[in-house]
């Protein structure tokens, strides 16, 4: 199964150009729009084994998360986008999360070696930031928040690229596996608090009739179905 979700006002390879910003803290505010609808886009990544959203933003003098970042509580970035869960995210395109990075920022690439961004170096010639967004339980991006594109009278500009999401594998029908023991059992791993999902089986047997015991342990104790 490949999956690929467009977003209704964006076209691969296309950049947006952001209108001018000058004062700190203002945003221009971008919401994102895609062909479907969130349900049906939640229900599609939590079931696909990987789903993935390209973003990247040119920039000519203008910042992108504000490197390097001593303090998280200060993190004050002057562009960031918005998970699924309407969250300010810390990361940009090609890093991960909690790192306050871009790609370049992982790799110790970046333009000026102090930052963690290309564009955080203040340059006056084009420079880009982006990767991958890989964290299925952000995706999609929902909204595009940017800043610090200067006014008509300097050489500030911005510009922007949100590809669409793309998923792939199907982990309802990936994960089988076969018992050549009459008494296999398959173990799962505990779901973390805040975490959502499904559990979906399904079998075939060779034997005229067949039982299927599930073992549950909570806080209530031991269940057996």
């Amino acid at each position: 199964m490949l999956t690929s979700i467009e977003n209704i006002e964006k076209t691969p390879l296309i950049f947006i150009v952001v209108p001018f910003i000058s004062s700190y803290g203002v945003f221009m505010f971008q919401n994102i729009y895609y062909d479907a609808n969130m349900d049906f886009l939640e229900a599609l990544i939590n079931r696909s084994v990987m789903c993935k959203q390209k973003i990247g933003y040119d920039c000519k003098g203008s910042r992108l998360l504000s490197t390097p970042v001593n303090n998280p509580d200060g993190f004050a970035p002057f562009g960031y986008w918005l998970s699924r869960g309407n969250k300010k995210m810390d990361y940009w395109g090609g890093s991960f999360p909690g790192s306050f990075k871009c790609e370049c920022g992982l790799l110790g690439t970046c333009f000026d070696p102090d930052k963690w961004c290309n564009c955080d170096s203040g340059h006056d010639g084009w420079l880009w930031d982006g990767g991958e967004i890989t964290e299925k339980q952000y995706l999609p991006v929902t909204a595009l928040h940017f800043g610090d594109t200067g006014t008509p009278m300097d050489s500030k500009e911005g510009r922007y690229h949100l590809g669409p999401l793309e998923c792939s594998g199907d982990t309802l029908f990936e994960n089988a596996m076969t018992f050549r023991q009459i008494d296999a059992a398959i173990e799962l791993p505990k779901l973390e608090m805040g975490h959502r999902g499904d559990i979906f089986f399904e079998f075939k047997t060779t034997l005229s009739s067949a039982m299927v015991l599930l073992h549950c342990t909570g806080e209530n104790g031991d269940f057996l179905r």
